[in-house]
């Protein structure tokens, strides 16, 4: 297959998948992680319109690490946030998502503006030290105050964030 038929091939399944009709089964079979009260939010299966100019918000930050041979490491984690719900912690590794490879904060908010979509669930594979690789299902939301009272509305100014150590060699992002 030609290369540019087989991006428009994954460009056209892409789509599919932020279109297609999520059910009730779909939520359940991801929400294991997530607490009663994200669960009932989930099922209202709210996302914003097309027209709506939404930014996704998945709860952390990420800072470049040098001494990981230079991936990706969560800075920080808004508790209760979508990535604290799924277990991400500050000092775990994000390495992709949607099976989409990331090493830099650059390849980060690529694949967050491609595969994130508001409303809707983004798996994301992270390596935690020591314990191995993890594949977690994120509910991306959105701080955006301008949709506040949204079932996928995450207020950060009511939330904490959990902070790793600081590092040496490393530069941070801004919230992811």
């Amino acid at each position: 297959m030609e290369l540019a038929a087989r991006n428009d091939l994954i460009d056209d399944l892409e789509s599919l998948e932020r279109t297609r009709v999520v059910t009730d089964d779909d939520i359940l079979a991801v929400t294991k992680d997530y607490t009663r009260e994200y669960k009932e939010l989930m099922m209202r299966r709210e996302v914003p319109g097309p027209e709506e100019a939404v930014s996704p918000f998945i709860g952390f930050s990420l800072t470049e690490s040098v001494e990981v041979d230079g991936n990706l490491l969560i800075e920080s984690v808004y508790e209760g946030g979508p990535a604290y719900q799924v277990g991400m912690r500050p000092g775990d590794e994000v390495v992709a998502m949607e099976n989409r490879r990331v090493r830099t904060i650059a390849d980060a908010k690529k694949a967050v503006s491609c595969v994130c979509n508001v409303g809707r669930v983004t798996r994301i594979t992270v390596r935690r030290p020591d314990e191995g690789f993890y594949v977690a299902n994120v509910w991306i939301m959105t701080s955006d105050p301008r949709q506040s009272g949204k079932s996928y509305f995450f207020d950060v100014t009511t939330h904490n964030q959990m902070r790793a150590p600081k590092r040496s060699s490393t530069r941070s992002s801004k919230r992811k």
